[in-house]
């Protein structure tokens, strides 16, 4: 049994911070509802660093999307220079990553899940590996 606390968010949090580069003078966007559990932590974790919250991409130092949210920034011109993507909620194609990299982006994909918290980080599905704390034992 997996067993979830608000304790286990809060204490990925400063590791969370430390990859994205996500702090108080940050503006993170999040489009999709906080009923997912992956927008849920977003919205929580700007909350708890004092970040404020974009309307837009354009407005955006940081952004928290799947990958087809990723692929419809790309698609629709979103202008990604400069700005950090954090991908989650499926795994991200590396021709993806490479596509977001090559418009500007920093970009980040996690593993994980409600009920697991974070448990890979890397910039796509090729190159994930053990999020800070985290042991992994492939069998």
């Amino acid at each position: 049994a997996v067993v979830r606390t608000a304790a286990s968010w809060v204490d990925s949090f400063p590791y969370f911070s430390r990859l994205t580069g996500t702090g108080s003078s940050s503006r993170v966007w999040v489009p999709g509802p906080a009923s997912a559990t992956m927008n849920l932590f977003a919205l929580a974790h700007a909350r708890f660093v004092g970040a404020e919250l974009a309307a837009t991409v354009d407005e955006a130092t940081h952004a928290h999307v799947t990958p087809a949210g990723l692929a419809a920034c790309l698609r629709d011109g979103a202008d990604l220079r400069g700005r950090h993507v954090v991908v989650a909620g499926d795994r991200l194609p590396a021709a993806l990553s490479r596509r977001a990299v090559a418009a500007g982006a920093r970009l980040s994909h996690y593993y994980g899940a409600a009920e697991l918290s974070f448990v890979a980080w890397g910039t796509s599905e090729e190159d994930l590996q053990a999020f800070p704390g985290v042991e992994i034992d492939v069998r």
